[in-house]
């Protein structure tokens, strides 16, 4: 079925330093496309993004910081608890000089129930390299990694869980 309302969502990108320098700010108001006629929305959930990027001879860092308010909550009572949620990201890669190849980092630290269970984090972190075997096709060999502490009250068996995957992807 479909969405009652439509969500608000802007995004805003400066290079001052002649794209040496990314910034970037971002926002998001409204019911996630939950709200519909036999379910409605009686949350609005909203998010901020902030982005901050240097890049110069191949090489890119960055990081990206969000705050999100009653983003699982859409649907949720309203008499009961909202949850905030933040977190932070720091990023990097580096294009070899001259060639197709780069290697990539990164690595999150969320709080997803900020004000409700503040001591539930998720951990993730990716490294990798990277090739293009033509102008539309890039393919990359990756390390990813994912932990999420204290999450007995999302039913699973233990209090952490940790997933580790190698993969090969293909970009189009």
């Amino acid at each position: 079925s479909r969405s009652k309302g439509v969500d608000e969502e802007f995004r805003l990108g400066i290079t001052p330093l002649d794209g040496a320098l990314v910034i970037g700010l971002g926002g998001y108001s409204g019911h996630r496309g939950l709200d519909k006629e036999s379910s409605p929305a009686v949350n609005t959930a909203s998010r901020t993004d902030l982005l901050a990027a240097y890049k110069a001879a191949g090489l890119t860092v960055g990081l990206e910081w969000f705050s999100a308010d009653k983003w699982n909550d859409v649907l949720t009572p309203s008499t009961s608890p909202t949850t905030k949620s933040d977190g932070t990201s720091v990023f990097a890669s580096y294009d070899f000089p001259g060639t197709d190849y780069s290697v990539f980092t990164r690595f999150d630290t969320v709080k997803p129930l900020k004000d409700t269970d503040s001591s539930q984090k998720d951990q993730y972190f990716n490294l990798g390299f990277a090739w293009k075997s033509n102008k539309n096709l890039t393919w990359a060999v990756a390390y990813k990694s994912d932990k999420v502490t204290d999450n007995l009250k999302l039913g699973n068996t233990s209090d952490d869980l940790k997933t580790d995957e190698f993969g090969i992807w293909a970009q189009v």
